[in-house]
């Protein structure tokens, strides 16, 4: 028996060996642009939608980072999983000439959901010269006093909530409902006149 215990042990040190000299492997490089396009900019985290300003300016949502050492669970949420939560998610402004990010809004709120993804910020658009923002939060996500919906943004680098997504989904639910779904995870929207 003790020479079986004493082989097996061998073995799975020899294992651990040769898996502890594996090289490690390097990420491939992205994919080459094509010829016809170029980066306009770099340094977003999480982008998401964008739109383009009255001036020109390329606007973009970005959902924000994952908290530093957050793991997730890559499943569906049980009900004792609590998302990680962040007040990184932002409204970019870039220059499309020059690639210049400058910060319209800032502290907005940003989630990372159990499947390892970032929710916040997910869309931008303008209706004339008001900025709207469409963001991913509410209860569900970690954010208890800030709804899924539309939020303008004001002249100061802050948000007012116009269209509580939260709320309308809770009065007006869908006739199927599967087990895993969320109260409001909004992705995109329309400026329409």
């Amino acid at each position: 028996m003790k020479a079986w215990s004493w082989l097996v042990g061998v073995l799975v040190a020899a294992l651990l060996g040769l898996v502890w000299e594996l090289p490690v492997q390097a990420q491939p490089a992205p994919p080459a642009l094509p010829p016809n396009a170029m980066a306009v900019a770099s340094g977003l985290v999480n982008p998401r939608g964008f739109t383009f300003a009255p001036d020109g300016a390329l606007v973009v949502a970005e959902a924000g980072a994952v908290p530093e050492g957050f793991e997730a669970p890559h499943g569906p949420p049980t009900p004792m999983f609590l998302p990680a939560t962040t007040k990184t998610g932002r409204v970019s402004k870039i220059d499309p000439s020059t690639g210049q990010r400058t910060s319209l809004i800032e502290g907005l709120p940003s989630a990372a959901s159990s499947f390892g993804d970032t929710l916040g910020p997910v869309n931008v658009a303008y209706l004339g010269t008001d900025l709207y923002v469409l963001i991913s939060a509410g209860p569900v996500h970690g954010w208890p006093n800030y709804p899924s919906g539309v939020y303008k943004a004001n002249a100061d680098g802050t948000v007012r909530l116009v269209a509580n997504l939260d709320a309308f989904n809770s009065k007006n639910p869908t006739a199927f409902i599967a087990p895993d779904d969320e109260i409001s995870n909004p992705y995109d929207m329309v400026a329409a006149d």
